[in-house]
C-alpha cells in the first residue's frame, strides 16, 4: 500500500485481491461485502476534470469517450440493471480524496497520488488507469442500490501517450475503469490468469500487446454482474 495513501481501493494497481484466482466466477463479489439488489439501480454522477495539454484528448472528447464505455456496458449486458452514470465537465482541479464526489481526472508529469514524496509513492508506470473506492462518507455500508462508493478514476497521462495510442485504446480502458464502477474486481490476479480471465475486459492488463483490444464486456464480464446480486 501506498505511504501516502491509505484507503480502500479497487485500482489497476497492487492493491485489492489478496489470493490467486481463476476465473470470473470467483471474482463476482460487491465492494465491501455488500450484495446488490436487482431493481432500481441509482444515478451516480461523474465529474470529470479538464485534462492537461499533454492527455492528448481534451475534455469533451473525454466525455464522450466516458459515455461511449458506459453504453458498451449496457450493450453488452442489457439484462443487467445498471446505474446510471453521469458524466458532467468540471472546471476545478479536482482532487482525489474522499469526499462525496466522483472524479476523473487524467494525471500528466507523474502518475502519483496527490503529495507522494518521491517515486516509491508513485503508481506502477505500466497501469493505464486506476479506479479509487471509498465507503460512503456517512459510514454506511455500500448497497449498489440507495448506497454506492464513491469513485475517482485517474488516466495515466504521465506513462501513456494516448493521442499516438489513438481514440480505441482509451475507449478500452474507460470499459474496463467502468467495470470496477459496477462492482467487478479483475478476472484475475497477474500472471496467475487461466485463459477465460485473460479474455475478459476485466484482466488487469487491458492494452497488453499481444491481447486482442477489447472494446464492450464479454459474456464473462456479465456472468460476474450477475452474480453480485
Amino acid at each position: 500500500m501506498s505511504k501516502v495513501l491509505r484507503r480502500q481501493d479497487v485500482r489497476d494497481g497492487r492493491l485489492g485481491v489478496k489470493r490467486p484466482l481463476g476465473t470470473m466466477a470467483l471474482l463476482a463479489v460487491s465492494l465491501f461485502g455488500c450484495t446488490r439488489d436487482r431493481d432500481a439501480p441509482k444515478e451516480v454522477i461523474f465529474f470529470v476534470a479538464e485534462p492537461k495539454p499533454g492527455f492528448g484528448f481534451s475534455q469533451a472528447e473525454l466525455v464522450l469517450a466516458l459515455e461511449e464505455a458506459d453504453r458498451a456496458w449496457r450493450r453488452g449486458c442489457s439484462d443487467y440493471p445498471l446505474p446510471t452514470l453521469r458524466f458532467r465537465p468540471s472546471d476545478l482541479a479536482e482532487p482525489v480524496i474522499r469526499d462525496g464526489r466522483n472524479v476523473i481526472r487524467a494525471v500528466t508529469g507523474r502518475f502519483c497520488p496527490d503529495g507522494a514524496r518521491d517515486t516509491s509513492d508513485c503508481y506502477e508506470a505500466r497501469r493505464a488507469a486506476i479506479t479509487h473506492s471509498y465507503p460512503p462518507l456517512d459510514g454506511t455500508r455500500a448497497d449498489y442500490v440507495s448506497r454506492f462508493p464513491e469513485f475517482d478514476i485517474e488516466l495515466n497521462g504521465a506513462d501513456f501517450r494516448w493521442k499516438e495510442l489513438g481514440r480505441e485504446k482509451l475507449l478500452a480502458i474507460l470499459v474496463h475503469e467502468l467495470g470496477h464502477v459496477f462492482g467487478l474486481k479483475h478476472s484475475c490476479k497477474f500472471p496467475e490468469c487461466d485463459e477465460e480471465a485473460s479474455r475478459a475486459v476485466m484482466y488487469p492488463y487491458p492494452l497488453e500487446s499481444d491481447r486482442t483490444l477489447l472494446l464492450s464486456p464479454t459474456r464473462a464480464d456479465c456472468d460476474a454482474l450477475a452474480r453480485l446480486r
